[in-house]
């Protein structure tokens, strides 16, 4: 088993290949493996656009507590919820 590389359209791709003989005749077998230069992908630029925001109204001091509480359970998606609105309603201030 060995790799070889084909030129297809102006762009160069790695296949496996695998010899095998059925009576007097060699055949292969070829894998495709991907490209050997992946074509660039569109990058994003990091400045541009608007942060992304959320913004709450302002919190109460028993809705505080009880968010506070929450941001320490065990439950994961209500505890990152509940530090995204504590973090949020501290920019109001």
């Amino acid at each position: 088993m060995h790799i070889e590389i084909y030129t297809i359209k102006g762009r160069k791709y790695k296949y496996s290949v695998s010899n095998y003989r059925i009576g007097t005749k060699v055949r292969h077998r070829k894998k495709y493996l991907g490209p050997v230069e992946p074509i660039n992908k569109k990058q994003r630029k990091k400045s541009t656009g608007r942060p992304p925001s959320a913004f709450v109204r302002k919190i109460g001091e028993m809705e505080k507590k009880e968010l506070e509480n929450i941001a320490r359970s065990n439950n994961a998606f209500a505890r990152e919820r509940a530090k995204i609105i504590l973090y949020s309603a501290e920019r109001i201030k």
